[in-house]
């Protein structure tokens, strides 16, 4: 299990049977503080899937009310910037 902070809160990452599940790829529990992924999948769809429910995590903390439309192309769009640009976190880190 992984913990990844959003916001000020600690968000428990775990990868959960299909049963679990219910044949989701990925959910997000902002009360519990969770993001749920379905184990079975490859590892570049739990990839997407664990920065798809992180970005609706953070539509629910700021009420942005993204449509789910919009989180896919969010989703999509953020992981094209950090696999285009592989050395980004750590120019981050410098400021």
């Amino acid at each position: 299990m992984d913990i990844i902070r959003i916001s000020g809160l600690n968000y428990s990452v775990e990868e959960l049977s299909p049963d679990e599940m219910n044949g989701n790829i990925g959910l997000a529990d902002f009360n519990r503080q969770r993001i749920m992924i379905n184990s079975t999948f490859s590892n570049q769809t739990k990839i997407i899937a664990r920065w798809h429910e992180m970005i609706h995590i953070i539509d629910t903390v700021y009420g942005t009310k993204l449509t789910e439309e919009q989180v896919v192309t969010l989703t999509h769009g953020i992981l094209a910037v950090f696999l285009d640009n592989p050395g980004l976190l750590e120019t981050l880190n410098k400021y």
